[in-house]
């Protein structure tokens, strides 16, 4: 995007004049000249050659500066160019890239270029996990947002989005990388990240129709082959959308599919995320013994692998924290064992869990409320499950609020009540889980 008012390299130099704390007697010095030529040149009229030309960058410290128009393209197209290059994670020639055209920072006047400097320069310091200084890289850029390019705007939406999708603000994140989608341009190569992360968004927002659909549009606009990791990351939280909807035979083909995708390329993370929700798919489909030996695999794979809890080779915004998946597979493994009547392992599982999710506040009412299903003939257990931690897991203040747990708890209680033939408290339970229901497949996000 150009200057909306175009500058004249006079005004240009005026601008970094100021910007620079000098004074038109210090410049006039440099050119040696007198302090009334620099004022005329400065407003236009005095006229300049390239040798005083040089020296005024020099004097700036702008020599490799953009100052007209020719130069600006060029500039504009090497910061894409250094882009690439951080997709490519080739961080070693994008920041000797962002080095040479730094200079963009000396030009207060060119504010679309540096917010465009900026977000390159942030996606390189995703890449190098250093997340504080890519805050304080997008908290410089609010400043620049106004009137800047769309291309610019897409690359900061996009950053927002994995800032916040990082500290699992989902609803905040979801409405930066939609509108980073709307600022998507021909300028712009499509990012099949931006569509993963909006599917993964809504899946952990329990919107698995929404889900859907983003996966599908990724695999349908990206053909990244079997050996890409995100294609196996898609292709996984896929099949877990399509569990969600009750699609079970068709979730199952895309798990074994994602399974040995997952192998193939020797990841364990992403191995252990397809078992756990392999997991959850056979406790869905009834088969419990099927969906026991999931949970241990997994397990398993936590206990004998890397203790780092991140996933190697990660699209930035697809955080995998190893406790977190833990504390799902132990939410399966005791709802494994609740229906095949095996108590004492599920309290042992259920006190394991407790421990993991301490710092966890969801999680940590999950699995209390897992132990209360074990003692449901107690009032306590009933009145925690239908007064605290149905309520809270469907609308709680937590960002991921849980409500497939709260429909599942819902679903419990009911048969419950109905085994004890109170017909109205059992109704009353099915209400709730109904609308529930209708909330996770019908309801929108509402920002």
């Amino acid at each position: 995007m150009k200057n909306t008012t175009p500058l004249s390299f006079g005004e240009k130099i005026k601008q970094i004049r100021i910007a620079k704390g000098l004074r038109q007697e210090e410049l006039a010095k440099a050119i040696n000249t007198a302090q009334n030529f620099v004022s005329r040149l400065e407003s236009g009229e005095a006229k300049y050659d390239d040798r005083m030309l040089e020296i005024i960058r020099e004097f700036y410290g702008i020599e490799n500066a953009p100052i007209f128009d020719h130069e600006l393209e060029t500039y504009r197209n090497r910061l894409w160019v250094c882009n690439d290059l951080v997709n490519a994670n080739n961080l070693h020639d994008a920041k000797v890239t962002l080095d040479t055209l730094s200079p963009i920072l000396e030009l207060p006047f060119e504010r679309d270029l540096t917010l465009l400097y900026f977000m390159v320069e942030a996606r390189v310091l995703f890449k190098e996990k250093n997340l504080a200084a890519v805050e304080e890289r997008l908290n410089t850029a609010e400043a620049l947002l106004d009137g800047a390019s769309t291309e610019a705007l897409h690359l900061y939406h996009r950053n927002m989005g994995v800032v916040l999708l990082i500290k699992r603000e989902f609803k905040a994140s979801l409405k930066h990388f939609l509108q980073s989608l709307d600022n998507e341009t021909n300028n712009v190569k499509p990012d099949v990240g931006i569509l993963h992360n909006i599917g993964v968004i809504y899946l952990s927002l329990s919107k698995p129709w929404h889900a859907v659909l983003y996966f599908e549009k990724a695999k349908i606009k990206y053909n990244l082959g079997s050996a890409n990791i995100l294609e196996s990351i898609i292709n996984s939280h896929l099949a877990a959308s399509y569990m969600f909807v009750g699609a079970y035979d068709k979730a199952e083909h895309i798990f074994n599919g994602a399974l040995v995708q997952a192998k193939s390329i020797n990841n364990d993370f992403l191995t252990r995320l397809i078992l756990s929700f392999l997991a959850a798919l056979h406790m869905r489909k009834g088969n419990m013994e099927e969906s026991l030996e999931a949970c241990n695999q997994t397990l398993m794979l936590f206990r004998n692998g890397s203790t780092d809890d991140v996933r190697t080779n990660r699209t930035p915004g697809l955080i995998g924290m190893k406790d977190f998946l833990q504390c799902d597979v132990l939410i399966n493994k005791a709802l494994c064992l609740i229906g095949m009547k095996d108590f004492v392992q599920c309290n042992e599982v259920i006190k394991q869990g407790k421990e993991l999710a301490k710092d966890n506040y969801q999680r940590t009412i999950i699995f209390e409320a897992l132990s209360h299903i074990l003692t449901l003939d107690n009032s306590e257990s009933t009145d925690y499950l239908e007064n605290f931690a149905i309520p809270y897991l469907r609308t709680g203040d937590d960002v991921e609020k849980g409500k497939h747990h709260a429909l599942e708890f819902c679903n419990m209680l009911e048969a419950h009540y109905r085994k004890k033939r109170n017909k109205k408290r059992a109704n009353d339970i099915a209400v709730i889980g109904r609308d529930i229901h209708k909330e996770i497949y019908f309801g929108e996000v509402e920002f």
